[in-house]
């Protein structure tokens, strides 16, 4: 019997275990799900016979090595800092190992032990990194074997929600993913190319320094700059372009308003709070601003340079920060403070539906003519759980598990999906299933 190990039930998960326990159905395979809340592994099993629910935490290494040893697979759902120790056991027990987290330097390192073992180590297989990656890399490879020359590279992605589920919040949004990102998003500087120039934009205004999309019958669109955008010239083969260029989407006004937040101090990880058991919202926010003699709404609006009726105010007031409630923590860092607050104003309601946009668009020369091409991946959920986030983290990760075990040949070693042995039957399959891109070409100018 084939063992495949999935650690981590969390939101990601859900479409994951369902398509891996799909194909068990026809195949001697048994889908392992492990989680510290074993409750919530056997939920996402739902009773199905080729599922096993496991306890573990894989804080204990004994119990992490073993489970390892006794499987064919492994996919890791674990946050991104401990998928180093799951690929260290993978390679010593030659069993492959998946994740959806972008690659760290440490991960690269294990590549030559991961070949000499015979192991693929497979990371950044989501949605973004992931799909990201390989729907671009079908794209550049198809325009130079045709002979194109690439002069400028855009890729946006945003995990948003479907536009009725939002109409009563003023920011648009609602948590899919990973709610400490969320809170954590932006920092540090961001890099990337225009005009054959490296722009630098550091965190306190990367939320300014946004770029507007109009992505047609998707509708209207910001994003603001992914941290770095240069490392993606060689690893797309893209060295000679003018313009690189890769962001995240969000609906208008979210970037204005978020940019308050970090302005008032509200999204510092540094700064451990005092006395949080005493301060109710309102007294809490009134740390973060001076007295000007206008009411805290007032001053807060004095502070931000705008005026009290303005949409950033009534961003602020309604995610209850002018209230009299008490803070349902009593210690942590404003992000952590501010990371409660999310949860419960951007909770998903049952009914609700999440949404996936990523566009990708590349300016190439061929035959004397300047051309733009474009591709549009636009995904809503099927339920507030079954999320298209989870669609689009999870099956790529369930279809190359499965292309594995049914016996296709892979390069070992330590990997992302950039070369086409990867990327062309997971991107067939994911239209199939109706994760397919729209894309267009139109001339621009004659040379």
């Amino acid at each position: 019997m084939v063992k495949i190990t999935v650690i981590g039930a969390g939101r990601s998960s859900t479409a994951l275990i369902d398509y891996l326990l799909k194909q068990a159905e026809s195949q001697p395979w048994t889908i392992q799900v492990v989680d510290r809340e074993f409750d919530l592994a056997l939920r996402k099993i739902g009773g199905h016979p080729k599922g096993e629910a496991v306890k573990l935490s894989v804080l204990n290494p004994e119990e992490l090595d073993l489970l390892i040893k006794n499987s064919n697979l492994v996919i890791s759902l674990l946050p991104p800092n401990l998928h180093y120790q799951v690929a260290l056991l993978g390679i010593r027990n030659h069993c492959p190992v998946l994740t959806a987290s972008y690659h760290t330097k440490e991960m690269w390192g294990l590549d030559q032990e991961a070949r000499k073992a015979g192991v693929l180590i497979m990371g950044e297989l989501g949605l973004d990194p992931g799909i990201d990656h390989m729907s671009a890399m079908q794209m550049i490879d198809a325009i130079k074997s045709e002979g194109g020359l690439i002069r400028s590279f855009d890729s946006v992605t945003g995990g948003l929600m479907e536009p009725k589920a939002v109409t009563d919040n003023p920011w648009k949004y609602k948590i899919t993913w990973n709610p400490r990102n969320i809170v954590l998003a932006g920092q540090g500087t961001a890099q990337y190319l225009e005009a054959g120039t490296i722009r630098c934009v550091p965190y306190l205004s990367i939320f300014e320094h946004t770029k507007k999309w109009d992505l047609g019958v998707s509708g209207q669109f910001d994003s603001y700059p992914n941290r770095d955008s240069l490392q993606y010239l060689k690893l797309y083969g893209l060295e000679d372009v003018d313009r690189i260029y890769r962001g995240t989407l969000r609906y208008p006004g979210f970037c204005r308003d978020w940019h308050s937040l970090i302005q008032l101090g509200l999204t510092d990880d540094k700064t451990n709070l005092h006395e949080l058991e005493v301060a109710t919202w309102s007294t809490y926010l009134r740390r973060f601003v001076p007295p000007f003699g206008h009411g805290l709404l007032g001053d807060t609006a004095n502070y931000l340079g705008v005026e009290p009726h303005d949409e950033r105010i009534t961003a602020l007031k309604w995610l209850g920060l002018f209230g009299d409630e008490h803070l349902p923590v009593d210690s942590g860092t404003p992000a952590d403070v501010l990371q409660v607050l999310l949860l419960d104003r951007w909770s998903i309601q049952k009914g609700d539906r999440d949404r996936i946009l990523m566009h990708h668009q590349i300016e190439f020369e061929k035959d004397n003519q300047r051309f733009l091409q474009t591709a549009t991946l636009d995904v809503l959920g099927d339920t507030d759980e079954h999320t298209a986030m989870s669609k689009t983290v999870g099956l790529p990760l369930g279809i190359l598990a499965k292309n594995i075990l049914m016996g296709t040949s892979f390069p070992v070693g330590v990997h992302i999906p950039v070369q086409k042995d990867f990327y062309e039957p997971i991107l067939q399959e994911l239209a199939a299933a109706g994760i397919g891109f729209h894309e267009t070409k139109v001339a621009l100018a004659t040379l």
